[in-house]
Formats: structure tokens, sequence, C-alpha cells
């Protein structure tokens, strides 16, 4: 975040084309469920719901910490070159979160015993989204993807200093063991979004520094596919001046910009 060079357009280009296809994908999945009023689901598609809503939330945490970054990175350096195109990525992001929070109030389309396993994650998800994204928080007052404030300045505060700097190994072996288990890899996801899962997350990787991850990353796993390769970013190409036009800077955070 503090690193001088700029981050790679085409890792930008990436993490955003990436995130717009696998959005279409999860909405085309939320299609097949009933409406209220209509009859319950089979059993075989309420599974495919469950997996379906719990992929849309595990994304959510990394929607919210890497926009947290990108935006403390714009803070920190004193320009906006990342921050529009983080809040396009997360308002498609809060549009899938809608889709199954609505789920979770109706009956026929998540019963109740697999809306409370939805329901639980969700609630984990928002817990760690704080933790992670605390000591930005405190350092450079990144509130915009955060859950609950005070608690993320709580969670930001307790850390330790050189966790706030510079990435501590012990920490984050720590962190993500606490993450592999509150959060456990799905085993029945759709073959097409877990490829673009691990387009996003590699997107992410590719736009940091060499330096940044001085941790075994566990995105590129030996067993990790490797033929797998984000969607094609040629088409259609990123225009941001379309998202400066339809995304207008927060009036709050009149700062951020000079």
């Amino acid at each position: 975040m503090q690193a001088v060079e700029p981050i790679a357009i085409s890792a930008l280009h990436a993490y955003w084309k990436s995130s717009q296809t696998r959005l279409k994908c999860w909405f085309a999945g939320l299609r097949t469920t009933p409406s209220r009023g209509t009859a319950t689901l089979p059993l075989y598609h309420r599974r495919q719901m469950v997996c379906l809503s719990r992929e849309i939330l595990v994304a959510e945490l990394l929607t919210r910490v890497w926009s947290s970054v990108l935006l403390a990175r714009d803070v920190f350096h004193g320009h906006d070159e990342c921050q529009q195109l983080a809040r396009h990525v997360f308002l498609g992001q809060m549009e899938a979160r809608q889709e199954v929070l609505r789920m979770l109030e109706y009956p026929n389309r998540l019963p109740a015993r697999q809306a409370v396993v939805v329901d639980r994650l969700r609630r984990r998800v928002e817990r760690w989204t704080d933790v992670l994204v605390g000591p930005l928080v405190r350092k450079y007052d990144v509130t915009d993807f955060v859950f609950d404030v005070e608690r993320a300045r709580d969670f930001g505060t307790t850390q330790p200093p050189a966790a706030l700097s510079t990435m501590n190994l012990a920490m984050s072996q720590l962190t993500l063991v606490g993450l592999s288990h509150a959060i456990p890899r799905s085993t029945h996801t759709d073959s097409t979004r877990a490829t673009l899962d691990l387009a996003v997350a590699r997107s992410v990787l590719s736009a940091l520094p060499h330096d940044a991850l001085r941790f075994h990353s566990p995105v590129l796993t030996p067993d990790s596919p490797a033929d797998v390769q984000p969607p094609s970013a040629t088409s259609t190409g990123l225009r941001f001046a379309d998202l400066r036009r339809k995304l207008p800077r927060k009036q709050d955070h009149p700062e951020q910009g000079e």
C-alpha cells in the first residue's frame, strides 16, 4: 500500500473483469430460485443455493478487504487512482449480498435449517472483515467497507504495531489458520465460478508488490489448476472515466483526492 510504484493497470483490469463476470454467474444461479409464494425448491437445488450463498458471502470478505487496501493506498498517496474501481466492484458485490439476504427471509427458497448455516457464515464473514481491515481503519481511517466501525477500530487498536507496518510471519499464519477454520473451503462449488474465484484472487496477488507476501499463499498451492486464467479482458476494455462518472467520490471524504 505504501509502495511507491503504481499498481499495474493490467492487474486492476483483471480484477474488475473477473469480478464482473463472476457477478453475472452468481445472478444466473440465483435466478433458479423460486420467488415468494411459489413451490419449495427440491433438495438438490436447496443445496446448490446454500453453496452459492456461501460463495457470495466469502467473496464479500475479499472484496471488502481489497477495496479497503485500495482506498488506503489512495489516501496514503493523496490521489484517487484505485478507489473508483474498488467502489464499482463493491456495489456489484452488495447487489449479490442483498439477494442472499432476501433468500434467507423466505422458507420456500431456503428452509430454516439451511438458512441458519448461511446466516452463521454471514456473521463470521462480517467479524473477520472487521478484524482484517482494523489496522487500516486505525492507521488511515478507512471505514467505507467495514461492517462495524467501532469494532474494526477496536481490532486495529489491539493488534501489535508490527502488524500495521510489516507482514509478521507468525501473525499471518495464525490469521490464515483462523480463517480456514471459520470459513472452510466448499467442495460443491461450480467449476466455472471456482475458476472465476481463483482469477479474482490471482488478480489481487498480481497487484501486490513482490515482497508483500512473506508466507505461503493458499491461493497458489501446487494443486491449483495450472491452466486457470482470468477471463479475457481484451474485448471491452476498462474505461476508468466511465467509472468516475457513474461513481462520484463521496462528499464526506473530500480530503482523499487532495
